[in-house]
């Protein structure tokens, strides 16, 4: 089995319907259209950065909202397996998963420490995250943390105190601070 610690919305895909996944490519063209595509203009009017493409193609629709699809229609995809790990074999400490979807352990678990390196618990943190931001109203953490600390914030609000050898190695003083008085 592999870990990925990256389990996230943009990596989970609808499976296309039956009649469209051996479809070639001009069948698909005749049923969805010619891919419409706009330029990039940079509100301030200057001349796009290097590496910014100077078009970008607006996704298809596929034909069915999301109050119609039924079950049977939404099998998923797991996508991205580029950071999959034979925690076996692979001993990780970082996860390059969205900052707040990212397990605690990546940010404080050290090798050599006595923590565990990242595998299946990391997974479960991510989909459990997942799972919240898809059947709650919101993400389980806020949307714009922009720091470290600013999530380990979120989390510590949501869950309560780190471990211990983790809260120690917290060193934000105004972030324990704030924890203390909120504790």
């Amino acid at each position: 089995m592999l870990g990925t610690t990256d389990l996230h919305l943009a990596n989970i895909l609808l499976r296309l319907p039956l009649d469209m996944q051996d479809m070639t490519i001009e069948q698909l063209r005749a049923r969805t259209g010619e891919p419409e595509k706009q330029q990039v203009i940079r509100q301030d009017g200057a001349s796009l950065d290097r590496g910014v493409p100077s078009e970008l193609t607006i996704p298809v629709w596929l034909g069915l909202g999301s109050d119609e699809t039924t079950l049977a229609d939404s099998g998923i995809l797991l996508a991205d397996f580029g950071e999959a790990f034979d925690p076996h074999e692979t001993q990780g400490f970082t996860a390059h998963t969205p900052l707040l979807l990212a397990p605690p352990e990546s940010r404080f678990a050290e090798p050599g420490g006595e923590d565990e390196p990242l595998s299946f618990p990391g997974d479960i943190w991510t989909l459990a995250c997942t799972v919240w931001d898809i059947f709650g109203d919101h993400p389980p953490f806020e949307a714009f943390p922009v720091t470290l600390d600013e999530v380990t914030i979120e989390h510590v609000e949501m869950l309560g105190r780190l471990p211990g050898r983790w809260w120690s190695r917290w060193e934000e003083t105004i972030g324990l601070m704030r924890m203390d008085a909120r504790m």
